[in-house]
């Protein structure tokens, strides 16, 4: 992520193949308070870049470009969304990710432990790419641990 930007880094488009073996996942809610300019998360994002890559997926940008357009500066989130769209490599949502998506809810579901469908799509995601997953919302991600999630603890 780097220089002036404090965190999140310049280069986009890299070869995903890879990519997940040095990175962690950010979730939307780290995401969120980093365009916001939280000096907290981008400190800890910044010591991350320090080490690795981060990367989000695809279905983090649907949700911050979801927030965007419910918002009322609408042009302005719109904006900082595209730029960060620029600047993070995004794993998409494959195939591979619906099949392992199916299993995990119809599991959750028969336990009574579900945590939303975008969640667990993202969560799926993370768990192919085998990346340590940033995120504020222990309580649903947890769930997805038993399933090889590996959650990354910000200091």
């Amino acid at each position: 992520m780097g220089n002036e930007r404090q965190g999140i880094h310049d280069s986009k488009g890299e070869d995903q193949q890879g990519v997940e073996n040095m990175a962690i996942c950010l979730d939307t809610d780290i995401l969120i308070p980093f365009l916001r300019e939280d000096p907290t998360i981008r400190r800890i994002i910044k010591e991350i870049e320090e080490t690795t890559h981060v990367i989000t997926t695809s279905i983090n940008f649907f949700e911050l470009f979801f927030g965007a357009y419910k918002s009322v500066k609408v042009k302005n989130n719109l904006s900082a969304v595209d730029k960060l769209s620029e600047q993070i490599t995004v794993i998409k949502y494959d195939v591979d990710a619906s099949r392992l998506t199916g299993k995990i809810f119809a599991e959750l579901e028969k336990t009574g432990e579900q945590i939303g469908l975008r969640d667990t799509m993202i969560g799926a995601v993370a768990i192919l790419k085998k990346t340590p997953f940033f995120t504020k919302n222990h309580k649903h991600f947890k769930k997805l641990e038993r399933f090889g999630l590996e959650l990354f603890m910000g200091s």
